[in-house]
């Protein structure tokens, strides 16, 4: 759940932002801007790369794509819903159960959110950043 989204962000931006931040890890994404979600899908090297806030550059990730790394992707998809003004829904599920990588999706949607909050929500009252 993101609260305290500044308003002059809407959902669309959030979405293209978490289609984004999966890209960056070297993931494939397909955006479906009219239902806000994102298809995903991650190998182990991805998600890796994404826990661990590396970029990956596309040489890296078509040189490390193969057909016989297929089986051990992670395929799930993040949907975006409005709650209430400046509220947000950021949920991911999966798209094959049976993915050995399937653990790490919680882990994934935890970093995509906090990625989220630093970007689009507003700072509390009273927190200080030095």
């Amino acid at each position: 759940m993101l609260g305290g989204i500044q308003r002059q962000f809407s959902a669309i931006q959030i979405l293209q932002s978490v289609e984004d931040f999966f890209q960056a890890g070297g993931a494939s994404c397909k955006l479906n801007a009219s239902s806000f979600t994102v298809d995903i899908t991650a190998s182990t090297e991805h998600c890796d790369a994404l826990l661990n806030n590396e970029v990956k550059h596309l040489d890296e990730v078509s040189s490390s794509s193969n057909i016989e790394k297929a089986h051990s992707n992670l395929s799930f998809r993040v949907s975006v819903f409005q709650q209430m003004p400046a509220t947000l829904l950021v949920k991911g599920s999966l798209q094959h159960r049976d993915s050995p990588l399937s653990g790490l999706l919680s882990s994934l949607i935890q970093q995509l959110e906090a990625s989220l909050r630093h970007k689009f929500c507003r700072e509390k009252a009273g927190t200080n950043h030095i």
